[in-house]
Formats: C-alpha cells, structure tokens, sequence
C-alpha cells in the first residue's frame, strides 16, 4: 500500500502523432509510450527507450541527501 501511494494520479502518454495526452495512470495500457520529466514520479513498470539528463549530478543529490557526504561520479 506504501508504494502505490507514491504514484502519480495521471501519466502523460506520447500520442502516434507525437502530441501528448494527460490520462488517468489507470488508462495505461502496455505499449504506450510516456512522458517523464524531471521531478515527476514513474507512473508505470516500463523501459526507458530514450532520455536526456545529468545523471551524475542525480546521483550526487540523492547520495549528498542520504549520506551528507558528496559523490562524485
């Protein structure tokens, strides 16, 4: 029950056109495609097929806020 608080209400779902459509999490269905962006909760199990980040820089912020010691990656 912890966890499925944690998820978001709604997930935006990439459209075949390209468009973007903000649905219920509930409406999701396997083989849609979503949009995540930065701060937002994974609405689903799925495959990250592309993505553009620092992720050096997430993980120096999750270490330093556990930890108080930085990591450097």
């Amino acid at each position: 029950e912890a966890l499925v608080k944690l998820l978001p209400a709604t997930a935006t779902r990439i459209q075949a056109d390209g468009g973007y459509q903000v649905i219920p999490v509930a409406d999701l269905i396997p083989g849609d495609l979503v949009l995540i962006r930065p701060g937002e909760a994974v609405p689903a199990d799925g495959v990250v097929i592309n993505g553009v980040g620092v992720a050096h820089l997430n993980i120096e912020i999750a270490a330093t806020s556990h930890t108080g010691n930085k990591l450097f990656c």
